[in-house]
């Protein structure tokens, strides 16, 4: 009897490319604490956070930027104004949303 062994999805196939598109996507927060102690004499302590997201992830979120960062700028204004279909994961404008989704047709919810 021939037990033919299943093939892995191909969309399972993620190169790095698409894996860091992915974690800028969705973000990651690390939250770091160290302590070092000789008995009861604290040597070190030291606290840290380590965010790793896309620009549009992290304005999403309220993540802060570093001062003197411009948001007029025609990049930023188009960025923040595009949400992702949920069907096809494409950008599309915000007044879009309202018609349908000019590439896959999706509308509402």
């Amino acid at each position: 009897m021939y037990i033919a062994k299943p093939k892995p999805p191909a969309s399972k196939k993620e190169g790095l490319p698409q894996l860091l598109d992915r974690i800028l996507d969705k973000g990651i927060g690390v939250d770091i604490r160290l302590k070092a102690k000789l008995v009861d004499f604290k040597l070190i302590e030291a606290r840290g956070i380590l965010t790793l997201a896309s620009f549009k992830t992290a304005a999403k979120h309220g993540l802060p930027f570093p001062k003197g960062t411009n948001f007029e700028t025609p990049a930023w204004k188009n960025l923040l104004l595009k949400e992702e279909c949920p069907q096809c994961r494409k950008l599309i404008r915000l007044e879009d949303i309202e018609t349908g989704c000019p590439f896959c047709g999706f509308w509402g919810e």
